[in-house]
Protein backbone atom coordinates (compact mmCIF):
# COMPACT_ATOMS: atom_id res chain seq x y z
CA UNK A 1 0.00 0.00 0.00
CA UNK A 2 1.29 3.45 -0.86
CA UNK A 3 1.14 6.13 1.81
CA UNK A 4 1.30 9.85 1.18
CA UNK A 5 4.14 11.69 2.91
CA UNK A 6 3.03 14.50 5.23
CA UNK A 7 4.26 17.85 3.97
CA UNK A 8 4.87 21.20 5.61
CA UNK A 9 2.02 22.71 3.58
CA UNK A 10 -0.36 20.11 5.06
CA UNK A 11 0.55 21.16 8.59
CA UNK A 12 0.24 24.85 7.79
CA UNK A 13 -3.19 24.37 6.21
CA UNK A 14 -4.43 22.51 9.31
CA UNK A 15 -3.27 25.24 11.70
CA UNK A 16 -6.40 27.33 11.17
CA UNK A 17 -8.86 24.48 11.49
CA UNK A 18 -11.09 24.50 14.51
CA UNK A 19 -11.38 21.40 16.64
CA UNK A 20 -14.38 19.87 14.99
CA UNK A 21 -16.21 17.06 16.72
CA UNK A 22 -14.91 18.03 20.16
CA UNK A 23 -17.91 16.16 21.58
CA UNK A 24 -19.05 12.57 21.18
CA UNK A 25 -22.33 10.83 21.83
CA UNK A 26 -21.79 7.49 23.55
CA UNK A 27 -24.59 4.92 23.55
CA UNK A 28 -25.17 2.97 26.78
CA UNK A 29 -27.02 -0.19 25.73
CA UNK A 30 -28.34 -1.14 29.20
CA UNK A 31 -29.88 2.32 29.63
CA UNK A 32 -30.91 2.55 25.96
CA UNK A 33 -29.67 6.14 25.99
CA UNK A 34 -26.72 8.24 24.99
CA UNK A 35 -24.47 10.48 27.02
CA UNK A 36 -22.57 13.46 25.66
CA UNK A 37 -18.85 13.52 26.38
CA UNK A 38 -16.15 16.02 25.61
CA UNK A 39 -12.99 14.65 24.06
CA UNK A 40 -10.33 14.82 26.79
CA UNK A 41 -7.47 17.28 26.52
CA UNK A 42 -3.85 16.25 26.97
CA UNK A 43 -3.80 17.27 30.65
CA UNK A 44 -6.76 15.06 31.54
CA UNK A 45 -5.31 12.12 29.62
CA UNK A 46 -1.95 12.50 31.39
CA UNK A 47 -3.64 12.75 34.81
CA UNK A 48 -5.57 9.57 34.06
CA UNK A 49 -2.44 7.77 32.90
CA UNK A 50 -0.72 8.77 36.13
CA UNK A 51 -3.63 7.40 38.19
CA UNK A 52 -3.67 4.09 36.33
CA UNK A 53 -0.37 3.16 37.96
CA UNK A 54 -2.13 2.79 41.30
CA UNK A 55 -5.74 1.94 40.42
CA UNK A 56 -7.15 1.39 36.94
CA UNK A 57 -10.73 1.96 38.08
CA UNK A 58 -9.86 5.29 39.73
CA UNK A 59 -8.19 6.29 36.47
CA UNK A 60 -11.36 5.43 34.54
CA UNK A 61 -13.53 7.28 37.07
CA UNK A 62 -11.37 10.40 36.83
CA UNK A 63 -11.40 10.42 33.03
CA UNK A 64 -15.10 9.67 32.61
CA UNK A 65 -16.30 11.98 35.40
CA UNK A 66 -14.38 14.91 33.93
CA UNK A 67 -15.55 14.20 30.38
CA UNK A 68 -19.32 13.69 30.67
CA UNK A 69 -21.22 16.83 29.70
CA UNK A 70 -24.80 15.51 29.58
CA UNK A 71 -26.36 14.49 31.83
CA UNK A 72 -24.80 16.77 34.42
CA UNK A 73 -23.31 14.15 36.72
CA UNK A 74 -21.60 16.88 38.74
CA UNK A 75 -24.93 18.12 40.11
CA UNK A 76 -24.93 18.11 43.92
CA UNK A 77 -28.60 17.10 44.04
CA UNK A 78 -27.73 13.95 42.11
CA UNK A 79 -24.87 13.23 44.54
CA UNK A 80 -27.17 13.75 47.53
CA UNK A 81 -29.86 11.52 46.01
CA UNK A 82 -27.38 8.68 45.52
CA UNK A 83 -25.65 9.43 48.85
CA UNK A 84 -22.09 9.49 47.51
CA UNK A 85 -19.20 10.71 49.62
CA UNK A 86 -16.86 11.47 46.69
CA UNK A 87 -18.30 13.01 43.53
CA UNK A 88 -16.69 10.44 41.18
CA UNK A 89 -18.53 7.65 43.02
CA UNK A 90 -21.71 8.73 41.23
CA UNK A 91 -20.42 6.83 38.20
CA UNK A 92 -20.40 3.54 40.15
CA UNK A 93 -24.03 4.19 41.11
CA UNK A 94 -25.18 4.97 37.56
CA UNK A 95 -23.04 2.72 35.36
CA UNK A 96 -21.64 -0.80 35.57
CA UNK A 97 -17.89 -1.36 35.80
CA UNK A 98 -17.87 -2.51 32.18
CA UNK A 99 -19.73 0.58 31.03
CA UNK A 100 -17.29 2.87 32.85
CA UNK A 101 -14.33 1.03 31.33
CA UNK A 102 -15.98 1.16 27.88
CA UNK A 103 -16.62 4.91 28.08
CA UNK A 104 -13.03 5.41 29.22
CA UNK A 105 -11.74 3.34 26.30
CA UNK A 106 -13.74 5.47 23.85
CA UNK A 107 -12.37 8.66 25.41
CA UNK A 108 -8.78 7.42 25.31
CA UNK A 109 -9.26 6.36 21.68
CA UNK A 110 -10.65 9.78 20.78
CA UNK A 111 -7.41 11.31 22.08
CA UNK A 112 -5.39 9.24 19.60
CA UNK A 113 -4.50 6.35 21.89
CA UNK A 114 -5.72 3.60 19.64
CA UNK A 115 -3.78 0.98 17.77
CA UNK A 116 -4.94 2.18 14.38
CA UNK A 117 -3.91 5.82 15.03
CA UNK A 118 -0.36 5.22 13.86
CA UNK A 119 1.29 2.41 11.96
CA UNK A 120 4.87 1.47 11.17
CA UNK A 121 5.44 1.56 7.44
CA UNK A 122 8.23 -0.67 6.26
CA UNK A 123 10.22 -0.03 3.11
CA UNK A 124 8.99 3.51 2.48
CA UNK A 125 9.90 4.56 -1.03
CA UNK A 126 10.97 8.16 -1.46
Amino acid sequence: MEYRRLKLEDLISKAGESKQNAYLDVYIKRLDSTIKVKKPNNGLILESIDLIKEDAHESDLHLVYNSIIEPNIKDSTLHDTYNVSRPVEILDKIFTLGEIAGISKILVGSAGYEESAVKLVEDIKN
